[in-house]
Order: C-alpha cells, then sequence, then structure tokens
C-alpha cells in the first residue's frame, strides 16, 4: 500500500519537474490515473483502518482510566479511613488537655479570694463572660 503511495506521488512529482511548471501543468500531474486511484484507495481503505485504530486507542485509554481509577479511589478512601482514625485519637488527646485546663483554672479561681474578685472590674467582667454559666449564682454579687 505504501509502496503505491509513494510511487504514485513520485509520478506525479517527475510529471510535474519535467513540465513546464505552470498551474496548467500542475493540473495535469493531479489529474494523473495513478494519482486519482491511489487517493480513492486511500479514502476508501486507509482512512477507516486508521478511524478503527483510533477507536481501539480510545477504548483502550478509556479501560486504562477506569482500572487506575478504582486503584485511586481504594487509595483515597484508605487515606481517608486512615486520617478519620487518627483524628479521633488526637482529638480525644486534645479534649482531654482542654479538660485539663479547665479543671486547673476552676482550681486556680478557687484559691483567688473573694474580695479581690469583687474590687477587679476587669476580672469579673472577664469571669462573667467565660465561666459557661458556672457563676450564675454569684452574678448579683459581681455586677
Amino acid at each position: 500500500m505504501n509502496g503505491a503511495l509513494l510511487r504514485s506521488m513520485r509520478n506525479v512529482k517527475n510529471y510535474y519537474d519535467y513540465s513546464s511548471k505552470t498551474t496548467f501543468a500542475m493540473r495535469r500531474a493531479f489529474d494523473m490515473d495513478d494519482y486519482i486511484k491511489i487517493e480513492t484507495l486511500d479514502f476508501n481503505w486507509v482512512s477507516p483502518s486508521y478511524t478503527e485504530l483510533i477507536i481501539i486507542l480510545q477504548d483502550q485509554a478509556k479501560k486504562s482510566l477506569e482500572f487506575y481509577g478504582r486503584d485511586a479511589r481504594s487509595i483515597v478512601i484508605g487515606y481517608f479511613f486512615i486520617y478519620a482514625f487518627a483524628l479521633f485519637f488526637f482529638w480525644r488527646k486534645i479534649f482531654r488537655f482542654m479538660e485539663n485546663e479547665r479543671r486547673d483554672w476552676r482550681s486556680m479561681m478557687r484559691s483567688v479570694p473573694n474580695r479581690i474578685l469583687l474590687d477587679n472590674k476587669h476580672l469579673k467582667t472577664y469571669l462573667l463572660n467565660h465561666c459557661d454559666g458556672q457563676l450564675e449564682s454569684m452574678k448579683k454579687y459581681l455586677l
């Protein structure tokens, strides 16, 4: 097939090279029977085969994308569970730390004399804003 195509193209080129190189000679070169037959053969046989090849390559690309997509999906789901598991344990540590800080704050506030709490305006407003409702019974004394 390629040999016939090359032979036809060589004949057209040789005809044009040995002609007067006018546009009429160029038209006559492209009107040669060999070139017309090869062009028809190329359109009827070569183009559909390339179309088939393109379809096969597209199918292979889709299959490989689906295969790697499943792998990627399983990896993402696995990492999600690993991170969720790690986050759960870190959150427990952080929550315990916050509870310890709250307990320490409460014990520290119990050691502060009541007279300082009643006299210091800044400390009173801070405690009322951040006490989580635990100073509700003392609110009337602090205001």
